[in-house]
């Protein structure tokens, strides 16, 4: 996976946070320290956005920026998952339990399990459950049989109010360092072809596009993931940047935004015809008249995905 700086404004749209309350916090509480580029313009990391990101969950919770803004992202976690154990106590004396490990096992209810592991925030479980899925199925089937149903349960589950935003971020953050580690043993050529995958502008969950990474990187695609809402005239600067193949976008949520349609605009007009952009996740079904306006590849599912990527290496 290549890596990629973002501006702040891109640091503040898949943060929640503001660029204000993203300054004091570097200034004041050393709370992420960016890089700087050559005319001193700030540069965050994926690992710095979701830094901030968690930061913003723990003081939504009640933590004062200057207490835990020294944690690392890891004892971060495990403060807000303390907060949300604490807090379903006082509820419920019961937490619904988590389906041991058993030599009966199967996707479905690995996939009850990893959901069970979100609820209770039990995020060291749900990396155990998720190694195990990875040794049973391979690479390929725990993304398309595990992780790929498993965030349609939890999104169904946020929207619907089943689970809360400090779940959903922490699901989706624990699933991305995840994912992006099993990428790391795939050794490509240089010659290996190159996608470019992100969302557009007003798409904030990027896990799908973390999915359709690994999943590319598996195929034997150079990857370059840029992450979520990022600006059309961003997007095309790094698929030429970059000399990409192709482009991948993720469409989650909100649905029927007329942002995104004009990005998905944009986006053509930047890369123009027989340039090929797929584009796939759960909201792509509101978007199908601008995107067969852009001729875009529609792609139905993972393995849809799979196949499309398949068609254009050949």
């Amino acid at each position: 996976m290549d890596s990629f700086l973002h501006s702040i404004n891109i640091a503040a749209k898949r943060s929640g946070l503001s660029a204000h309350v993203i300054r004091i916090w570097e200034k004041r509480y050393k709370g992420v320290v960016p890089m700087r580029s050559p005319s001193n313009r700030r540069l965050y990391s994926e690992q710095d956005i979701e830094r901030l990101f968690v930061l913003k969950i723990a003081t939504e919770l009640g933590h004062r920026i200057a207490n835990i803004a020294h944690l690392d992202i890891a004892q971060l976690r495990e403060l807000i998952a303390a907060d949300h154990q604490a807090s379903e106590a006082m509820k419920t004396p019961d937490v619904p339990p988590v389906v041991e490990h058993s030599s009966d096992w199967n996707p479905n209810v690995c996939v009850d399990n990893l959901f069970q592991c979100v609820k209770s925030l039990d995020m060291d479980q749900f990396d155990r459950f998720l190694s195990e899925s990875a040794l049973k199925l391979g690479h390929q089937g725990m993304l398309c049989h595990i992780v790929a149903p498993l965030m349609k349960l939890i999104g169904e589950a946020w929207q619907s109010g089943d689970l809360n935003i400090a779940q959903e971020h922490v699901a989706s953050a624990s699933l991305k360092t995840f994912i992006f580690a099993s990428i790391k043993p795939f050794s490509l050529p240089v010659s290996a072809p190159r996608l470019v995958i992100a969302t557009p502008t007003g798409q904030m969950h990027e896990i799908g596009s973390v999915i359709v990474t690994a999943l590319a990187a598996n195929l034997g695609w150079k990857t370059t993931f840029l992450g979520a809402s990022v600006p059309s005239a961003e997007i095309a600067g790094a698929v030429r940047q970059n000399n990409s193949k192709a482009l991948a976008l993720s469409l989650v949520y909100p649905h029927n935004d007329p942002d995104v349609v004009q990005a998905l605009k944009q986006l053509r007009g930047y890369l123009q015809l027989p340039f090929p952009i797929l584009v796939g996740g759960q909201a792509q079904a509101s978007y199908s008249e601008v995107l067969e306006e852009i001729q875009a590849i529609q792609c139905l599912d993972l393995t849809d995905t799979r196949h499309q990527l398949t068609s254009l290496q050949q």
